[in-house]
């Protein structure tokens, strides 16, 4: 039987992963701030691998932009190997500090598409990625070779912004979209629903995964500030079937008036809607049946 395969970027909307790479060139150490939204959902990450039975000796972190997490992960596991696969070779560098000071040796970090990992099969204990499987032109496939990659029963964590996300960005973008153009250009990265993303796991072959969201609200003081904001993140218009040539003048005062009419807050500020998702599960083991596998699962079913 053919797999069956759910997905939430369709073929016309993929990310275009060049311009990808050019604006995560640009990222880097600046997304050590502590009150940057990565960062904060990374330290989520971290506590939810407090719960995890045992220590890994093999991890792969995907997606990171300025190796904190990556750096994280080793000091909370100081024995184990970390590798770092990203997008872009600045952010590489990044994930890839020395390690310790008496050994300064470099460990691995590599530059990636996430579509085809240069590892073999069954070699990671656990595999955790940050806010970044949105960005990949075909997250399906990434998946799966996570999935590839992990040992039988391995660990899969994973942090993505879900559909919820940037809601008011988008419908006002929208509107102007068809106002000026007649048509809604792709401009802000697809992102699943809390169930979507759940099927796309258990489609991707991972045993019984579980997923929950944290949604967030969070005041801005103008579309410029947000829009910035954003690019600071890497998160620019990387579409590939993106509006061709330069958005025409009047464009972005036009959005920032409609963003305040429609969402602005009495203190002037406007909101901005972000939802988080966190999903895990593991790698059955298919010597194992389903009911000891369960009983023996590095993470709890609930948080």
């Amino acid at each position: 039987m053919a797999e069956t395969v759910i997905p939430f970027v369709k073929p016309t909307d993929h990310p275009d992963s060049k311009r990808l790479r050019q604006a995560w060139q640009k990222c880097g150490r600046q997304l050590t701030d502590p009150h940057t939204l990565i960062t904060q959902v990374g330290a989520q990450l971290l506590v939810r691998l407090d719960e995890i039975k045992g220590e890994p000796k093999q991890i792969l972190n995907f997606g990171g932009r300025s190796g904190l997490l990556t750096g994280q992960l080793r000091k909370k596991w100081p024995q184990s190997t970390v590798i770092a696969a990203t997008y872009a070779e600045s952010a590489a560098q990044h994930a890839a500090p020395y390690h310790g000071l008496l050994r300064r040796r470099r460990l691995p970090a590599l530059v990636t598409d996430g579509k085809q990992f240069p590892f073999k099969r069954n070699q990671f204990d656990a595999v955790v990625s940050n806010m970044a499987l949105h960005w990949s032109s075909n997250p399906g496939a990434t998946l799966r070779e996570m999935r590839r990659v992990l040992k039988p029963g391995g660990l899969f964590l994973i942090s993505m912004p879900g559909s919820e996300s940037l809601q008011e960005l988008k419908s006002v973008l929208a509107q102007l979209d068809e106002k000026w153009w007649g048509k809604v250009w792709p401009r802000v990265a697809e992102m699943p629903d809390m169930h979507t993303f759940g099927d796309l796991l258990a489609s991707c072959g991972f045993f019984q995964p579980i997923v929950d969201r944290d949604p967030i609200q969070a005041p801005f003081a103008d579309t410029t500030t947000l829009i910035q904001g954003l690019k600071k993140l890497g998160a620019g218009n990387h579409h590939a079937k993106r509006l061709p040539g330069l958005t025409p003048k009047g464009y972005f005062t036009e959005l920032s008036q409609l963003y305040q009419k429609q969402f602005g807050l009495a203190d002037g500020q406007i909101n901005v809607s972000m939802e988080i998702l966190f999903g895990h599960g593991w790698k059955a083991d298919p010597n194992r049946k389903e009911e000891q596998q369960a009983k023996s699962s590095p993470l709890p079913h609930r948080f």
